[in-house]
Parts: C-alpha cells; sequence; structure tokens
C-alpha cells in the first residue's frame, strides 16, 4: 500500500460525527511525505510564477500558476494525486482548495512550501 492509501485511510477521532468520517479534501504534507507521494506516481503542481520555479523547483515539478488554475481548473492533470507547493505553503493551499471545491479528492499541500522543502536537504532543480 503506497502512502496515497495509507494517508486517505486515516481514521477520524472516536469522538468525530459520522459526517466526518470521509476523508479530508486536502491535507497537509511534510517534505518527506511529498516526496514519498511522488515516488508513488503523484504529480507535483508548482503553482509559483515562472521566475521563482526557473529559480529552483522540485525534480519533475510542473509548473501551473494559481492564477491559472483559478481560471480554469480544468488545467490540472487527472488520474494521480497531486501535491500542490508554491513557496511557503499560501498559495498552495488555496490551489489545493480550488481542485478539491472542482471534486478532486487526491489533493495535498507541501506544509510550508519550497521553504521546507530545501530546509529538509531535498533535491532541487535551478
Amino acid at each position: 500500500m503506497g502512502l496515497f492509501d495509507r494517508l486517505r485511510r486515516r481514521r477520524p477521532p472516536a469522538d468525530a460525527e459520522e459526517d466526518d468520517a470521509a476523508p479530508l479534501a486536502v491535507q497537509d504534507v511534510d517534505p518527506a511525505a511529498a516526496q514519498a507521494l511522488q515516488a508513488d506516481g503523484a504529480i507535483i503542481v508548482d503553482v509559483r510564477h515562472r521566475h521563482e520555479y526557473d529559480s529552483c523547483h522540485i525534480p519533475g515539478a510542473h509548473l501551473l500558476p494559481v492564477d491559472e488554475i483559478r481560471r480554469d481548473v480544468s488545467l490540472l492533470p487527472i488520474g494521480k494525486p497531486l501535491v500542490f507547493v508554491c513557496e511557503m505553503g499560501g498559495r498552495s493551499a488555496y490551489a489545493a482548495a480550488l481542485a478539491a471545491a472542482a471534486g478532486r479528492s487526491d489533493v495535498f499541500n507541501l506544509d510550508g512550501g519550497m521553504q521546507a522543502w530545501l530546509a529538509a536537504g531535498l533535491p532541487t532543480e535551478p
């Protein structure tokens, strides 16, 4: 079972309402979990501006600025889980929420963004 499946199977607290039993539409993940999700086939969606992406990004990440997602959420790749990333986590959380509002249940937000990824010492491309 991959990391995505394990995260989806997390159970709510025992005192949660029955309606709370559905998995959260967007889940924050740390850099190691984001890297593991990518290794399991998830797509990293970098929602920053082109100049930010060009200066440093996660290997294999797809650039899709948040403004483009806001205009047309159908631009998002389908068929695989998505991990959204920005510089610090705010724009990516917004983009992930847009995807969830459009019906996606396989969305994750890299908590702390590229700053957390870099602090974890994970690989980047210029």
